[in-house]
């Protein structure tokens, strides 16, 4: 059985800086979105073989995507997928998926630069011959308290060390050099790098001899262990449970049950949206969209968005490469002033207009985000009901899918290839690519 059977499932397209050598080899082009090599029809060398049924892809990597399948199996393709060091990767075929692990948490993975963060998931202990009750319980609990988290990759920071706990681990989110996971219970737990504070874990005012001044300093610059981010336990009167988190390059956001977005780490770029570019070691609410619920969030390198619960889509941060979406200049350009200028930044949260380029599109209500490097990329439902894909940002890499590669400082709608039909349903960014998942109408 192949990876997806032809006309049911998801359906897969990725775009950007995978593999650009594969593409030469089969006559596409990575500026366009086309179907993943292991995901497409036809008998070809990339073509995976072997019965995984279907999967789903998690947001990707410096030049790797990754993906989960439902018996709980980790998979890897892509130019860059040697920084896994496995006996299953190939070097001669980087277009098919790669098994690297099992025992994963199936849909709970993330890519980071240059390693992957995972949940572990063990099967239930099944009985040996002879063994007792008892014996078998034992296993079992051994296993319960061995789930926790399992990475792969670089690790100079700590950002790719596992962790064996009895905890419940929902989502991950995967860094340049720092890693986040979310329990079920709500609490985020951070490691890796925090020198500019992105573990959250919270710091003190230290004077600083050079300059004679007092600054925000943390007194861990890396941790390996997981460790509970400092998160305030209330917002405008309501307790903080947190069920969503991203992970920029060295900033971390987060998402609360009850709409608040909180941020943390990096803040040259005005990331964090605290009106200012401080970095901070301790969680805080941007305020400029407090009491706007909030149901996502995403976070590239240097710039963070998320959607609201009605639609509404905001960015902040670096707006460098036009990955705000708020430009300000000729829209009939291919590539339009930056807003503020180029290289200026956005210290909070700005409102984007999705149909600012398209003016046969009105209403277009934002559903998800993701963010890359520098380039966004936004899944939204059209006045007509139907689904729309809009990307802004950097495009060198042709990853916003758009034909070429230039820059784009406003949402450019993005087209699925000719003759294929289908709802975009699920949006991952890598650092350098896009993938998108497809269902039947």
């Amino acid at each position: 059985m192949p990876v997806t059977n032809e006309g049911e499932g998801t359906r897969w397209y990725q775009c950007g800086h995978l593999y650009r050598d594969m593409f030469n080899e089969l006559g596409d082009d990575p500026r366009h979105l086309r179907r993943c090599p292991w995901d497409t029809p036809g008998d070809h060398k990339h073509r995976t073989v072997f019965g995984i049924g279907e999967v789903d892809v998690a947001p990707g990597g410096y030049g790797f995507g990754v993906a989960t399948d439902a018996r709980g199996r980790l998979y890897v393709w892509g130019e860059a997928q040697d920084y896994f060091d496995h006996p299953n990767i190939d070097e001669e075929d980087k277009g098919g998926l790669r098994e690297i692990a099992r025992n994963i948490t199936p849909g709970v993975a993330h890519g980071g630069w240059a390693h992957i963060v995972t949940a572990r998931a063990w099967p239930p202990a099944e009985r040996k011959d002879g063994e007792e009750d008892e014996e078998m319980l034992v296993r079992e609990d051994d296993r319960q308290n061995r789930r926790g988290l399992r990475c792969f990759g670089w690790n100079k920071y700590g950002q790719a060390q596992g962790w064996d706990a009895p905890i419940d681990v929902v989502a991950v989110a995967a860094g340049e050099r720092h890693s986040l996971a979310l329990s079920a219970k709500g609490t985020v737990f951070a490691w890796g790098d925090n020198h500019t504070g992105q573990l959250g874990l919270g710091g003190e005012y230290r004077p600083d001899p050079k300059t004679s001044t007092d600054r925000w300093d943390s007194t861990l610059k890396a941790q390996r262990d997981p460790l509970p981010m400092d998160v305030p336990t209330t917002s405008l009167g309501r307790d903080v449970v947190i069920v969503g988190v991203a992970a920029g390059a060295r900033h971390s956001v987060l998402v609360s049950s009850t709409g608040d977005v909180f941020t943390v780490g990096w803040g040259l770029y005005g990331q964090l949206g605290h009106e200012d570019a401080e970095d901070t070691f301790a969680p805080r609410r941007v305020e400029h969209i407090a009491g706007i619920p909030v149901v996502s969030v995403a976070a590239g390198s240097a710039h963070t968005a998320c959607v609201t619960r009605d639609g509404a889509l905001y960015t902040w941060g670096s707006n460098r490469k036009g990955e705000l979406g708020t430009a300000t200049g000729d829209v009939t350009k291919a590539f339009d002033d930056i807003g503020c200028e180029p290289g200026d930044t956005a210290a909070i949260p700005q409102l984007v207009d999705l149909d600012r380029r398209e003016s046969n599109v009105v209403g277009s209500l934002a559903v998800a985000v993701s963010c890359g490097s520098s380039h966004t990329v936004a899944l939204a439902r059209l006045e007509n009901g139907e689904a729309g894909l809009f990307g802004f940002g950097w495009n060198n890499m042709g990853q916003l899918g758009l034909g070429d590669d230039k820059d784009r400082g406003i949402p450019a709608r993005i087209a699925l290839p000719a003759n294929e039909k289908g709802k975009v349903t699920k949006l991952r960014c890598g650092w350098w690519h896009t993938v998108v998942g497809v269902e039947e109408y």
